[in-house]
């Protein structure tokens, strides 16, 4: 922040506004908005956009869950636990009959509410869903039964959410794990799925005074 400068952010869902930034100019900003339309104040924010807010200012820690819309998610399509991995390996969303009907399911819904949750609170289920969400137009079977595995994942590991917590960073450090194996394509050893870095990096970093960036590789894929 800046001399005579004020950083304050404001963020709207429909009708939910929540801002954020020092107290008092949060709470004026309330007051100025009442005076053009009625808002209603409800204090310290703990639910927003299907989203639980825990804070703990003196630790310096915000969680933010969503296990009640999972819960009920999971409650609708009648899953009541599931598996400790978004995707298990056996399962290859790329392998099926193309001449096999069109599942009757409600995939498209259920793949839309899984992307939800990937982009809110559960950045551990967004590679998984987007293996999914590439078969909305015709979904098969297998398909369907592999959301239905996500989303048990997603009831077993509702209550974790995500956590941040302040910190003094003393330092900048990267790392970068790379899956370049060929688990999904393994007949004909082709592999979708990488890691990269830009190697250009690699010549900035003595300009920056930066170390290099270590990359681990799973066993798999190194061999």
């Amino acid at each position: 922040m800046g001399e005579g400068h004020v950083i304050m952010i404001i963020v709207v869902h429909v009708n939910d506004i929540f801002a954020v930034g020092r107290k008092e100019r949060c709470d004026k900003v309330g007051r100025d908005l009442n005076e053009m339309v009625p808002v209603k104040n409800l204090g310290e924010l703990r639910w927003y956009s299907v989203c639980f807010c825990e804070r703990d200012v003196e630790g310096g820690v915000l969680k933010i869950s969503q296990q009640r819309f999972a819960e009920e998610l999971a409650a609708e399509y009648g899953v009541e636990w599931g598996q400790s991995v978004p995707l298990s390996f056996s399962v290859k969303p790329s392998d099926f009959d193309v001449n096999e009907a069109s599942a009757d399911v409600p995939f498209r819904e259920m793949v839309g509410s899984l992307i939800w949750l990937a982009t809110q609170a559960g950045p551990d289920n967004a590679n998984a869903v987007r293996a999914e969400a590439r078969y909305c137009a015709s979904p098969k079977m297998v398909h369907w039964k592999a959301a239905l595995g996500i989303l048990g994942y997603v009831r077993r590991t509702s209550w974790m959410g995500i956590t941040f917590e302040r910190g003094v960073v003393t330092g900048m450090s990267m790392q970068v794990f790379v899956d370049a194996d060929y688990a999904s394509k393994a007949a004909d050893r082709r592999s979708v799925s990488r890691g990269l870095v830009m190697c250009v990096w690699r010549l900035m970093l003595p300009d920056a005074s930066m170390p290099c960036i270590p990359v681990f590789e799973d066993n798999q894929g190194a061999i």
